[in-house]
């Protein structure tokens, strides 16, 4: 399409799939400069990608449409409204509000399409197929990975072959065999492509890991930009920023909006005692992509030393019972609330 009779040609999509034909807000500024933009209540737009979007513009504009009229060159143009929509890749996607109306007659053998409304006018089109969103893939390790303890890693990891016009949205699954990964650590979300495949994992536990190459600890699905965040748990972010002892940046608490005493705690050694000011431990809104920690909702009064059960009425004596409850209390981190965050997946 062009935006004027003698101007630069421009490849767009033509796309059924969905209602409403939209344009890129920068290229109507540039290829339009002279439009008026009008104001509407917002309305849903379906099918850009997964998800629904507010449009709130539209504009009325002249498309010009080069093609063959017999064995003739052509050029004529059609005048409708389209709605603005930000960061579109394709600069503009005509659909079925234009398609139908104007009567694109689409020969996909032929791959082009003849617009009854301009006397037959056909124009040359480039068919690229849809294909299946990407949900739910399986990801591995790359390589052999050692988690230092109180460290943060960036582990390589591996995927079936992706397309690389898109990002990904990377969440830990745990299953039986990565369960202690859970327990001693956390793989924050990221946000990924095809040529940036590595993912963090803080271990803030006390014991280096071997983390062995093709283990399964996750999956990747696409990643929307207007996808939100969920607010997290405050003693999740002392967790990451104490016992990982990762020193946040001021551009890092600000936008985490951490309080000064979340931020400092990476500085305390273990066993200090302080007496900070009370108003320090106003739980802020902090955010976080972490999934919550009590997904199995089951009440805390069934986890840690004093829920682990101890049979007591085999041929043991009471000194073996003290031993053992001794040993389960030596060690409460053990018995918290994790295991509700192990997921099987399904295969590859």
């Amino acid at each position: 399409m062009r935006s004027k009779p003698i101007g630069e040609d421009h490849l767009v999509c033509l796309d059924t799939g969905c209602g409403m034909t939209c344009f890129d807000r920068k290229f109507i500024r540039t290829e339009y400069p002279d439009a008026v933009i009008q104001k509407i209540p917002p309305i849903e737009i379906r099918g850009l990608g997964n998800k629904i979007h507010l449009s709130d513009e539209y504009v009325v504009v002249d498309i010009y449409l080069p093609g063959y009229q017999g064995k003739k060159a052509g050029l004529d143009k059609i005048t409708r409204e389209v709605h603005l929509v930000n960061d579109l890749p394709c600069k503009a996607l005509i659909r079925n509000d234009v398609a139908d109306v104007e009567g694109f007659n689409i020969n996909i053998r032929k791959r082009e399409c003849e617009i009854m409304s301009l006397e037959g006018l056909v124009c040359p089109l480039v068919i690229t197929p849809r294909g299946k969103p990407i949900e739910h893939r399986m990801v591995r390790t790359k390589r052999d990975v050692v988690l230092k303890k109180h460290s943060k890693t960036i582990i390589p990891i591996i995927a079936k072959k992706l397309p690389d016009d898109r990002d990904y949205h990377f969440k830990a699954h745990y299953m039986p065999q990565t369960a202690h990964l859970a327990i001693h650590g956390m793989f924050p979300e990221a946000v990924l492509d095809a040529n940036s495949m590595f993912v963090t994992y803080c271990n803030t536990s006390r014991s280096s890991i071997l983390l062995p190459a093709n283990t399964h600890i996750g999956e990747i699905s696409e990643w929307d930009s207007d996808e939100k965040v969920t607010i997290e748990d405050p003693r999740v972010i002392d967790c990451l920023f104490f016992d990982a002892r990762v020193v946040s940046t001021l551009q890092q608490a600000s936008a985490l909006r951490l309080s000064a005493m979340q931020a400092a705690q990476v500085f305390f050694k273990p066993g200090e005692t302080y007496s900070p000011d009370p108003s320090a431990f106003l739980p802020p809104e902090i955010y976080s992509l972490f999934p919550p920690l009590d997904e199995c909702g089951e009440p805390p009064s069934k986890f840690g030393p004093n829920a682990v059960h101890i049979n007591t009425t085999d041929d043991i004596t009471q000194e073996q019972v003290q031993s053992l409850r001794a040993v389960v209390a030596e060690f409460p981190e053990l018995w918290e609330d994790r295991i509700g965050r192990v997921i099987q997946p399904e295969p590859d």
